[in-house]
C-alpha cells in the first residue's frame, strides 16, 4: 500500500487501533505526525481563506471596480522601503503617509513586490511532504522487523500459551539473526540525522520564501504583534503588510496609456503572520528536541547507559540482571531491536521475553558438539530473511 504522507499522520491520532505497533520513538513521531498535520491544517487553513471570503480587497473607482481585484491580486501588490547593507529598513508611518511603506517613492526606496501569499499554501503542503519522508525511508529500511516480532503481544489481554508461542518466534529469530542487527540500528540512526537536517534545510528555505525574515524573528514577536499595524517596523510587518498598494494601467479615450494607484487591503496577511509565528516556535521545538535525540543515541552507545534504559524497563532483580548480562554480551544492534520491542509491550511481558532470551543467548554461547555444527552449518542470517513460519520444536535445537 502506498503510503500518504498527508492523511497517514491524522489517522494516526484520529483513529483508534489497539493493535497499533510502533517502530520509532516520540522523537521521530514529532516530525511525520504532530508537524505534518500542523503543516497541513495551516495549508487548509489559507486555502479555505482564499475561496471562503476575500484574501484582498482593493479601493478603486466604480468602472474599475469588477476587475481591479482580481487584477491586483494575480499581479501582486507592493510596498515601498529603504534597502541598506542587504536588509530592508521598513520605518513606520509618518503622519502624512497612508501605511508604512505605502507612500510616494523617495530617493533610496526600492519596491517590495508581494506575490507570495499565493503560494503559502503550496509551500506548506510541499512541507508536510518533505516531513514524512524521513519516516517513510524508515519503513523501508525496517521492512515490518517490529510487526513481524510482536505479533500479538502487544495486547493486554492475550492467553499465556500465545505469549509463550509469540516468545518462541521471537526466540527463533534471534537463533537465526543473532549478531546482524547493525545496519539495522545504523539505518535508524541516519534516518533520525535525516529529521536534524530536514528540519534545519526547512528553516531554511522558509526564511528564503519570506523574504529573510524568518530565522532572525526572535522571542519579540508576541509584543509585536500586538502593536499599532502604522507603528510597527518589524520584519514581519513588511512580510506580511494588511495594506499594500497597486498599480493598474488602462487605456485611456484614445488609446493612451492610463496609470491607477490603488490601495489594497490584505486579509489573508492576518492568518500568514499568526501562521508563521507559530511555526517559527514550532520549529525552534521540533529541532531543539531532535538535538536532544540525537545526543541520546550518542548515549546509547555507552554500555552502561543502555543497561540502565532496558533494566529500567523491568520490575523484578532478575529480569534486570538478565538485561545487563543480554547488554554485556551482545552487539548494540540486539540491544536496539530488544528496546525497540519493548516499546510495544507491558513490563511483564518485556520481563518474560528478557528471561527468555538472556537463557537462549546462554545457551548458544555454551553450546557444543555436533548440536552447533548443525546451527552454524545453515544459511547466512540476515533481517531481511526474517522467519514468517516458526517451528518452534527447533527452538533450542
Amino acid at each position: 500500500m502506498i503510503p500518504n504522507p498527508l492523511l497517514d499522520p491524522l489517522k494516526s491520532i484520529l483513529v483508534f487501533n489497539r493493535r497499533r505497533i510502533y517502530i520509532d520513538n516520540v522523537f521521530f513521531r514529532i516530525h511525520y505526525v504532530w508537524t505534518v498535520i500542523l503543516l497541513v491544517a495551516s495549508a487548509l487553513l489559507v486555502t479555505s481563506k482564499m475561496y471562503i471570503g476575500d484574501p484582498i480587497n482593493c479601493m478603486a473607482s466604480q468602472d474599475l471596480k469588477d476587475i481591479v481585484k482580481q487584477y491586483c491580486y494575480i499581479h501582486s501588490t507592493f510596498t515601498r522601503g529603504r534597502y541598506e547593507k542587504g536588509t530592508w529598513i521598513y520605518e513606520p508611518a509618518k503622519e502624512n503617509e497612508i501605511y508604512p511603506g505605502v507612500r510616494p517613492g523617495i530617493t533610496g526606496d526600492r519596491v517590495a513586490v508581494h506575490s507570495y501569499y499565493q503560494w503559502v499554501w503550496c509551500v506548506l503542503t510541499i512541507q508536510a511532504v518533505l516531513f514524512y519522508f524521513p519516516h517513510w525511508a524508515w519503513e523501508k529500511l525496517e521492512r515490518g522487523t517490529t510487526m513481524m516480532l510482536i505479533g500479538d503481544l502487544n495486547l493486554p489481554m492475550l492467553p499465556d500459551e500465545k505469549k509463550l508461542k509469540l516468545r518462541r518466534k521471537i526466540l527463533l529469530y534471534f537463533r537465526r539473526n543473532r549478531g546482524y542487527h547493525q545496519p539495522y540500528a545504523l539505518y535508524y540512526a541516519l534516518c533520525e540525522v535525516g529529521n536534524l537536517i530536514n528540519i534545519v534545510i526547512q528553516t531554511l528555505l522558509t526564511d528564503y520564501f519570506l523574504d529573510n525574515a524568518f530565522t532572525t524573528y526572535g522571542f519579540k514577536v508576541l509584543s509585536l504583534t500586538q502593536a499599532k499595524p502604522y507603528q510597527r517596523d518589524d520584519a514581519l510587518a513588511r512580510v506580511f503588510p494588511t495594506v499594500t498598494a497597486c498599480r493598474l494601467a488602462t487605456g485611456g479615450v484614445a488609446f493612451g496609456k492610463v496609470q491607477h494607484d490603488i490601495l489594497c487591503i490584505l486579509p489573508i496577511n492576518i492568518l500568514n503572520e499568526k501562521i508563521y509565528i507559530f511555526m517559527w516556535f514550532w520549529f525552534l521545538f521540533v529541532i531543539t528536541s531532535t538535538i536532544f535525540c540525537l545526543i541520546y543515541r550518542l548515549l546509547t552507545l555507552s554500555l552502561p547507559f543502555r543497561t540502565y534504559m532496558l533494566s529500567r524497563k523491568l520490575r523484578h532483580k532478575g529480569q534486570k540482571e538478565s538485561a545487563e548480562h543480554i547488554c554485556n554480551n551482545n552487539q548494540y544492534g540486539e540491544w536496539f531491536l530488544i528496546y525497540k520491542l519493548s516499546q510495544n509491550m507491558d513490563p511483564v511481558t518485556l520481563g518474560d521475553l528478557v528471561d527468555d532470551v538472556d537463557q537462549a543467548f546462554r545457551k548458544w554461547d555454551s553450546a557444543k558438539g555436533a548440536e552447533e555444527e548443525i546451527a552454524l552449518d545453515a544459511p547466512p542470517p540476515s533481517v531481511s530473511q526474517s522467519p514468517i513460519h516458526v517451528n518452534t520444536d527447533l527452538l533450542y535445537a
